[in-house]
């Protein structure tokens, strides 16, 4: 899989209940220690009509990439801001 291209892909991820949803990258990134992170939205809104979007660190592997849970709050933090710049640089384009 080429990771180049992953903001523009969707893929199908496993519920806990076991069924499959579909999935749109809206964003990758790499921390300063080389993890890979991803930011991902199955395009519904919450009841606030904000749309939902789930982060994971991710490794690439032969058939795609496999989703790694985020699991501590310096992780999390990383993932707010990048997507707090990301924001500003869309409304910054917006304008």
């Amino acid at each position: 899989m080429d990771t180049n291209n992953l903001e523009e892909m969707s893929f199908e991820v496993m519920l806990d209940d076991g069924t499959k949803k579909r999935v749109d990258v809206v964003l990758t990134f790499q921390s300063e220690d080389n993890r890979n992170f991803m930011v991902y939205t199955d395009n519904e809104q919450d009841d606030e009509g904000n749309l939902k979007t789930y982060a994971s660190m991710y490794d690439e592997v032969e058939n795609g990439v496999n989703l790694i849970p985020i699991e501590n709050d310096k992780d999390w933090k990383l993932v707010e801001l990048v997507l707090k710049e990301a924001q500003a640089e869309v409304l910054k384009d917006e304008q």
